[in-house]
């Protein structure tokens, strides 16, 4: 690690927003030691920053065990983590849920915000536990819901 702040890191996930969250980790300094992902985009982005990557059908636990590393980010990952993964971090394992949490935990969520006609949603960041989306809530941010608005806006 080059400095105090910054941390050596892993991250399971897929998608747009991963990529730009692990862009975000890299110009802070930090190190990204490997992905899991299923994702083609994911894949390309890390190949293109020679970051290891594997296919989340291979092993994880191996791939993971590989390296020390402070952080495991689980970022668009509707799988549930294993306990030994989760204990692998010396810090901490971290998991962004695209909805307010506790009250609405698990997949498919925004849909569900939109049917129950919620004027408010949200996104969190919280500690991952043996039990999914219960983790202690590190961030949570809420936004006005427009009457209009759909599962992809």
């Amino acid at each position: 690690m080059s400095s105090g702040r910054c941390f050596d890191c892993c991250i399971i996930g897929q998608g747009k927003l991963t990529i730009e969250c692990a862009e975000y980790l890299l110009a802070q300094g930090n190190t990204i030691k490997g992905i899991i992902t299923d994702n083609i985009d994911v894949a390309f982005w890390a190949d293109s920053q020679s970051i290891e990557h594997i296919n989340a059908q291979n092993d994880p636990l191996e791939f993971l065990e590989k390296w020390s590393f402070d952080y495991l980010f689980s970022i668009i990952n509707p799988s549930q983590t294993p306990a030994e993964i989760l204990s692998l971090p010396k810090k901490s394992a971290i998991n962004f849920h695209d909805a307010p949490l506790p009250k609405y935990a698990g997949l498919h969520v925004t849909s569900w915000a939109i049917q129950n006609q919620e004027t408010e949603f949200g996104v969190t960041w919280h500690e991952m536990s043996s039990t999914f989306d219960a983790g202690d809530i590190l961030v949570q941010t809420l936004f006005p819901l427009e009457a209009d608005e759909t599962a992809f806006s």
